[in-house]
């Protein structure tokens, strides 16, 4: 049974996540001045819900932990080399790291979501200014099963591939003739460490497909490439876990993944006003294509 939600702001720390959970609610976006950001105002800077829509809450901590569950899980799918489309199965993957979940990436998805209309953000970094990835989908109704099957949709652009130089050469944002596979692509990341997600309800989007929508952000392990990035690979090929990151060993559970992981965190959502019914009007919120993930999923 899910837990009642506090009206209080809570501290966000994890006692099961060792690697941490940033305290968001002491920070000021607004203050960040990143020249990636290419001077937008920060997605998390005066968060709040404008118009008709609304932060989905439902279940809240069995949302986030199907999230980081259905990720690993075709991560881990992916990385054993079980997939069955021709030109992936049987390569293995050496350096996919776990996720874990991460309440900051979680909170700034929200507050875009408290604007978003369609397309990507273009200012999401984190508090130390380290780039994040993004990945969107959308429906025209409410279902308790919305974000399973919009990250199952993503992983299944797999289909779409039709030749090795789209996933195991140097990534240059090229599509298959038969369709995008950008969300893939993020979705496999290798140094990918860190998801966090939010649902948004705006039944008044004249975009219909994205009345109900899930915007998902990820972060890699320190140091490491961010996802989507030009120039770099996905993955490498080989043995499970014979190059993971840092020393790694084999995930317990997720065999062909590098790193320990954790349940996802059970506290509650910050407080969100409600703003004025102005929108936020930013040229990213028609279209973006400057963003580490430039293609948006349209049901």
């Amino acid at each position: 049974m899910e837990e009642p939600e506090q009206d209080i702001i809570t501290t966000i720390i994890s006692e099961q996540d060792p690697e941490g959970q940033f305290d968001f609610t002491k920070f000021n976006y607004c203050n960040m001045n990143v020249p990636k950001c290419e001077g937008e105002k920060h997605s998390a800077c005066d968060c709040k819900m404008r118009g008709q829509r609304t932060v989905v809450l439902d279940n809240l901590t069995q949302f986030r932990q199907d999230v980081l569950d259905k990720h690993n899980e075709l991560r881990n799918f992916f990385a054993s080399g079980k997939e069955p489309q021709k030109y992936v199965f049987g390569k293995t993957i050496s350096n996919m790291v776990v996720l874990n979940y991460d309440l900051e990436l979680e909170y700034i998805a929200k507050c875009y979501g408290g604007y978003f209309v369609t397309g990507h953000d273009k200012c999401r970094v984190t508090h130390d200014e380290t780039s994040v990835g993004q990945n969107l989908a959308g429906v025209s109704a409410q279902f308790d099963d919305n974000h399973l099957t919009s990250i199952e949709r993503w992983y299944n652009e797999v289909e779409y591939v039709d030749g090795p130089e789209y996933l195991y050469e140097t990534w240059v944002h090229k599509n298959p003739p038969r369709g995008h596979i950008g969300h893939l692509t993020q979705l496999v990341w290798w140094s990918m460490r860190r998801v966090g997600c939010a649902r948004i309800w705006n039944p008044a989007n004249n975009f219909s497909w994205y009345k109900w929508a899930i915007i998902c952000n990820y972060k890699a392990a320190p140091g490491l490439t961010p996802g989507n990035m030009k120039g770099s690979n996905i993955f490498e090929v080989g043995p499970p876990c014979t190059k993971c990151p840092f020393d790694w060993k084999c995930n317990v559970k997720y065999t062909s993944l590098c790193g320990k992981h954790y349940p996802a965190p059970r506290d509650s959502p910050t407080p969100t006003p409600h703003g004025k019914a102005s929108e936020r009007l930013v040229a990213s919120q028609i279209i973006s294509l400057g963003a580490l993930v430039v293609l948006s999923y349209f049901c």
